[in-house]
């Protein structure tokens, strides 16, 4: 029977617990890396539209505006649709963040459309539905801020 010595078995122990540990490090890093892809389009998508509502010289917002902010959040979907998420919890937090942007980029379009038409009553949905996705990010985000730094 050949057995190895004490000090090669030592070796082979210390160069697996090594590998082990760079496989354990690169897992979380994963999870950070993809939260971080996550937490930078919702971040930009803020700044975007804040820029937007900001760049506006008079108390109203023009319809331009509204339709480069509606773009803005449609593109953060799209993005967010791309990215290769393989945590689980991560994935349901960027396929609800990209419909929270799908429909308020939807809703944008849908207001628009609703003070072009001078149709008071659309207007009003479309305000409702954009109160209840800005609720629905602000507990996504929320969220995924806790996930991510646990």
């Amino acid at each position: 029977m050949n057995i190895l010595p004490s000090y090669q078995n030592q070796y082979v122990i210390i160069f697996l617990s090594i590998i082990i540990s760079f496989l354990a490090v690169s897992c979380s890093q994963s999870k950070y890396y993809q939260c971080e892809q996550i937490i930078k389009i919702a971040n930009n998508v803020a700044q975007q539209t804040h820029q937007l509502i900001n760049d506006q010289t008079s108390h109203q917002i023009e319809a331009k505006t509204w339709m480069q902010a509606a773009e803005v959040m449609a593109k953060a979907a799209r993005q967010l649709e791309d990215l290769s998420i393989k945590d689980t919890k991560l994935i349901n937090y960027q396929v609800d963040l990209a419909r929270i942007y799908r429909t308020n980029s939807q809703v944008t379009y849908d207001i628009i459309q609703a003070i072009e038409n001078k149709d008071i009553t659309a207007a009003q949905a479309a305000q409702k539905k954009a109160r209840t996705a800005g609720e629905l990010e602000r507990k996504l985000g929320s969220n995924i801020n806790d996930y991510c730094l646990n």
